[in-house]
């Protein structure tokens, strides 16, 4: 029975000043593996923030995933004997990258670009990611990362399932107000219909004209609230054993009579070819939403 302890960190956040963020997550860091956390999950542009105004402040505020600020967390991540989840802005040559990347006590692991963009926050000026999403195959199981806004998509979720993730670790920046379903609902939806755990760290601060609504979580392959923070900050623990994540068939009884269901031996994929169409021809998207804003296609070009 492998069993974890996944820690999420709900943390605060100052807008470019990475060296008091790197601090406030070397602090996470600490208590995370003083609590016996195995891997330690941070919020979406931790290191960086978030709301930048425009693409210049976004450009002085980026980091590099191979810069010294980064280094200082891992040598933090390795000190501790961890495993740790950060997001960043992230600058790689001319372009700028919503990014997260695990590292493990012995260093750099893997990173993620963000692939699912809205038109908000530092959004606006980012390159979208490129690749699928990874699950990196690590000493305490095989871990998944998606991002914020992509929990809104099914499908990310189910490559990472299908990919082998036990945890998908989604750092988040989720504003109070309607995106709150984000968390309240398809945290445990994402989780149940994959049958895995899902590790959410969000935002609890107020950044630019964005209050960030906490609530973070770990949630079970069932779809259940393992640990949930409210709306302040907060390091929330929670043991997995990762066999539940592992079997994907499930026993039902239903009218007296007990029988099993398999939920990706019972899917039938043949069927599904209108998910990897852009976009259906039974769907009309008004021209008052545009796919993204003026700003972020101006940014497109410029690089």
């Amino acid at each position: 029975m492998p069993l974890i302890t996944i820690a999420v960190g709900q943390l605060p956040c100052r807008l470019g000043d990475v060296g008091h963020n790197l601090q406030v997550c070397r602090d996470a860091i600490e208590q995370a593996a003083s609590a016996g956390a195995d891997l330690l999950v941070l919020p979406e542009c931790i290191l960086t923030g978030y709301v930048f105004p425009n693409p210049e402040a976004a450009e002085a505020g980026a980091i590099r995933s191979k810069g010294k600020e980064l280094g200082e967390f891992a040598k933090a991540v390795s000190r501790a004997g961890i495993h740790a989840v950060v997001g960043y802005l992230e600058q790689s040559g001319r372009s700028l990258y919503n990014t997260a990347s695990l590292i493990g006590p012995d260093g750099p692991i893997g990173r993620y670009r963000k692939a699912h963009i809205p038109p908000l926050g530092v959004d606006r000026f980012v390159r979208r990611g490129a690749s699928e999403a990874p699950v990196f195959e690590t000493a305490i199981g095989r871990i998944g990362v998606a991002i914020c806004y992509e929990l809104r998509f099914p499908e990310s979720a189910r490559a990472l399932a299908l990919g082998g993730a036990d945890v998908i670790a989604q750092p988040a920046n989720i504003a109070v107000g309607g995106p709150e379903i984000v968390v309240d609902l398809f945290a445990r939806a994402r989780a149940c219909e994959n049958s895995v755990f899902l590790a959410v760290a969000n935002r609890c601060d107020t950044e630019g004209a964005y209050r960030f609504c906490g609530k973070s979580s770990v949630v079970a392959p069932n779809g259940e609230f393992m640990e949930r923070a409210a709306g302040e900050p907060a390091l929330i623990v929670a043991e997995a054993d990762l066999d539940l994540a592992r079997t994907k068939s499930r026993v039902v009884e239903s009218d007296g009579e007990t029988f099993a269901v398999e939920l990706f031996g019972d899917r039938r994929p043949e069927l599904y070819r209108a998910l990897t169409r852009r976009r259906s021809s039974a769907v009309s998207v008004p021209a008052s939403l545009p796919a993204a804003s003026s700003t972020a296609r101006a940014t497109e070009r410029r690089k």
